[in-house]
């Protein structure tokens, strides 16, 4: 049986609303999926193709999926080298990466983080991402119907895309909100039903018959109000704006801390210790005094070792100055109990090496 190779190459332009958000699903029915139009090569118009997006938290998973005339996924029979890259302003391709199938599958997988991406102007001006998809497929000319009986896969009816969105369109709008929150003298307004589906701790206030309960409102004076926003924001959508985490993560971990939001929490710990840098160093010391993470206070005061002269000269330094003197005199404690030491072992083996 003599194999032909059949090839398609395509463009597709696809807003992406999820790239600039970061969530933490419990499952994967809490992720967005985005679709392109089908598309084949004119010498096997019944071997259909369809790019796929789905927000991963901090990465974008990318799949070109084989499906019939029907739009069902079915496997791939012949072997199928895929080529994939992203536009850049300019109109070059990058992050170009190049996959051949697998047997028993009806997806070529690709993956880039969303930080690649938004770091090296791939949106165009309306947002958008330009991607090229290239194909190169065998197949056998006296047959170019597969037996989908054999093969098809019915396509799941996936929602979870339209339904974050029609989350957050009511969380923006509020209506129908039925408690209020004043945290800092900024009231919050929200849906009780959702904060205690999405929080434990929010549950156990709404099933007694408390103060807050009663009044349908509680008063915040320990968490920052833009902090808060953005907590209710989660608890709604299960997302949060990079720009706003890398702002506000040390506050948020907190926060998701306090109400059990255990995804969040665990997004916040992932991206400080990710991005530790002379700005946060001394907000994660002072996280350990409402947070308990005692590794948080031993990294940052490792990052502190490497850089003194430049923490010592951020608005972090000042702050802990003015707010916890204590806390300072602890760490350069420590610093300078490390300095003793590495001199004493620079002393000793010196001393060594004269014997």
């Amino acid at each position: 049986m003599e194999l032909k190779v059949a090839q398609v190459n395509n463009v597709f332009n696809i807003q992406v609303p999820f790239l600039t958000t970061l969530r933490s699903p419990k499952s994967e029915s809490y992720h967005s999926y985005l679709w392109s139009p089908p598309f084949s090569a004119k010498e096997t118009p019944n071997y259909l193709w369809k790019l796929q997006l789905i927000d991963k938290v901090t990465t974008l998973g990318i799949y070109v999926v084989h499906i019939n005339t029907e739009g069902e996924c079915i496997n791939i029979v012949n072997p199928v080298l895929v080529k994939l890259s992203i536009a850049n302003q300019k109109g070059e391709k990058i992050h170009q990466q190049v996959m051949s199938s697998k047997p028993g599958v009806y997806e070529v997988p690709f993956k880039l983080t969303k930080e690649e991406i938004l770091n090296s102007d791939c949106q165009q001006a309306n947002g958008s991402l330009t991607f090229h998809c290239e194909i190169l497929s065998y197949f056998n000319e006296e047959s170019t119907v597969m037996d989908e009986a054999e093969t098809a896969h019915p396509l799941p009816v996936i929602c979870s895309g339209q339904l974050i969105d029609q989350l957050e369109e009511l969380f923006d709008g509020m209506l129908f909100s039925d408690f209020t929150f004043n945290v800092r003298g900024r009231e919050f307004q929200a849906h009780k039903c959702i904060l205690a589906t999405r929080s434990e701790v929010f549950a156990a206030m709404f099933q007694h018959p408390t103060k807050e309960n009663l009044s349908s409102l509680v008063v915040i004076e320990d968490t920052e109000p833009d902090v808060f926003y953005e907590l209710l924001r989660f608890i709604y959508t299960g997302r949060v704006p990079l720009d706003k985490m890398n702002k506000l993560a040390s506050g948020l971990l907190v926060a998701a801390d306090k109400y059990l939001l255990d995804q969040l929490k665990a997004e916040c710990e992932k991206h400080l210790h990710c991005h530790m840098s002379v700005d946060n160093c001394f907000e994660l010391l002072l996280i350990d005094q409402q947070y308990p993470a005692d590794r948080f206070r031993e990294e940052a005061i490792k990052f502190f070792r490497r850089h003194p002269v430049e923490v010592m000269a951020s608005d972090g330094w000042k702050k802990m100055k003015e707010e916890n003197p204590r806390l300072l005199c602890d760490i350069q404690e420590s610093y300078i109990q490390h300095l003793s030491k590495a001199h004493s072992l620079a002393l000793c083996y010196v001393q060594n090496s004269w014997k």
